[in-house]
């Protein structure tokens, strides 16, 4: 074989390995990139979705707790049962008993305070704990039960979150003008 040539062989392996590595690091920040940019549309197009989401069920709210719309036609929607609940539970912070009772009721019809303590029970992390302070918004007394029985639980935060609903609930009930202090 020809000297000259063996002695490139070695410059060209190099070259064709830095190559080859410029490249596919050049290669995975573009994919990072598209996957960011992907991920950012996608929420983007997500909140857009829930805005508008919110903006309709805040406009028939009403019309839902009185049952004048059928449970059936938002109950599939996770989405639009997290609005509903979300507005239900402000309600009940600002309603007073009477309001209170027929909001009460109506979430308990509707099958949210069930929908709740399954999240409790079968959830993980942040959804659990979120279930868990909503129970406690709530004011029912079906949430005393999964709550109590997450004052033992081995993770400090859901032991926390516990404490926080079950305090809830004690709070708002004695900040009432009705209650005796």
């Amino acid at each position: 074989m020809n000297p000259l040539l063996l002695t490139k062989v070695p410059q060209f392996d190099a070259a064709f390995i830095l190559t080859t590595v410029i490249l596919a690091v050049v290669g995975g920040i573009t994919l990072l990139f598209l996957y960011t940019l992907g991920h950012r549309a996608l929420r983007h197009i997500r909140a857009r979705r829930y805005d508008a989401l919110e903006v309709k069920v805040h406009k028939q709210w009403r019309e839902i707790v009185r049952g004048e719309i059928p449970i059936d036609e938002w109950r599939n929607d996770p989405m639009q049962c997290d609005i509903m609940q979300s507005i239900v539970i402000q309600e009940i912070g600002a309603a007073t008993d009477k309001d209170r009772a027929g909001l009460q009721e109506f979430l308990r019809s509707s099958g949210l305070v069930d929908m709740c303590v399954r999240k409790v029970h079968e959830g993980h992390g942040w959804a659990r704990r979120r279930a868990m302070l909503a129970l406690g918004a709530m004011r029912i007394p079906e949430a005393i039960s999964p709550l109590t029985e997450l004052l033992d639980d081995w993770q400090f935060d859901t032991r926390l979150a516990a404490v926080q609903s079950l305090g809830e609930r004690v709070s708002r009930k004695r900040r009432t003008p009705s209650s005796k202090c």
